[in-house]
């Protein structure tokens, strides 16, 4: 057997120049659930209030922000639910035009302000969820509950437009296209048409240990995502014959991304090893051998 050793190393650099950054931990965010005026947070290139922050207010939870769209931006409009597309209910956010809208924006973040999102899960049928039809899953952008929308200032609530809401505004009946959504001076209204175009509003959740919050000139926070954490791995390809019979191996030296897959990793191999079999293992964790990995 041809044992070789390869060093391989995925590096990654970011430099960030800013005239100051700091920690969640040293800021007073103010909310929009207590004030008209909340702290504004620029994340993606566009401004945002800040509606929750570690555990209080809407959505949140120790160590995040919960962020909505500010009031200054118009980010478009859609249909709830448009002809052709069936849900459960005509008034299920699952699968609704709103819902492929709200993962577009979240796709059009790039890689690593993605990975700072926390996603989140809807649960049909209950207060929290705030939807009928479907559950929904790992949601990274989405439309506030009218509960949620509730728990906000009426000025923090007004916006360029109307705007949908996510819960629907009739459960049983015959009117099971109708919609909560709020206008554009801050009240929270009912539809019974799902078909019309109302504004887009969406919300997202940061996870505070995976950016930095920078101040700009005009008073707002800067939320930057920090680069990947890099995970020391050792990475061995063995290549067997048709009796199972081992034949060479090589063993990697790799520092991997925690957002990348091990799919990824696997395709730096020589090509002679891609059909191999791959094992990896954190080096740092002690976490037990993950293999073999097909691709």
């Amino acid at each position: 057997m041809i044992i070789k050793r390869i060093f391989a190393v995925i590096f990654v650099l970011s430099l960030i120049i800013v005239p100051l950054q700091v920690t969640a931990q040293t800021l007073d965010f103010i909310l929009g659930t207590d004030s008209d005026t909340p702290t504004i947070v620029v994340f993606g290139e566009r401004p945002w209030f800040v509606i929750g922050h570690n555990g209080e207010g809407v959505a949140s939870q120790e160590g995040t922000l919960t962020l909505l769209a500010a009031n200054n931006l118009f980010w478009g409009a859609t249909p709830f639910c448009i002809m052709g597309q069936r849900p459960p209910r005509r008034n299920g956010y699952g699968g609704s035009h709103l819902y492929n809208t709200m993962n577009r924006l979240f796709n059009a973040l790039s890689p690593d302000e993605r990975n700072a999102v926390v996603l989140r899960d809807f649960i049909a049928g209950t207060p929290e969820g705030g939807i009928l039809g479907n559950d929904v899953t790992n949601a990274g952008v989405w439309p506030m509950s009218w509960l949620e929308a509730g728990q906000l200032t009426v000025a923090v609530r007004a916006f360029a437009t109307e705007w949908w809401t996510r819960t629907p505004a009739q459960t049983s009946g015959n009117r099971l296209g109708s919609m909560r959504f709020v206008d554009r001076h801050g009240g929270i209204a009912a539809t019974v048409d799902a078909s019309v175009s109302l504004g887009v509003r969406p919300a997202v959740i940061l996870d505070l240990s995976a950016v930095t919050l920078s101040p700009d000139d005009e008073g707002r926070y800067v939320a930057e995502p920090l680069p990947p954490v890099l995970v020391p791995m050792l990475l061995i390809a063995a290549r067997y014959d048709s009796e199972g019979k081992m034949l060479d191996a090589i063993a990697m030296d790799i520092y991997k991304p925690r957002n990348v897959s091990d799919e990824t990793i696997i395709s730096l191999l020589p090509d002679e090893f891609k059909a191999s079999r791959v094992f990896l293992w954190e080096r740092e964790t002690n976490a037990p051998i993950r293999g073999p990995i097909e691709l």
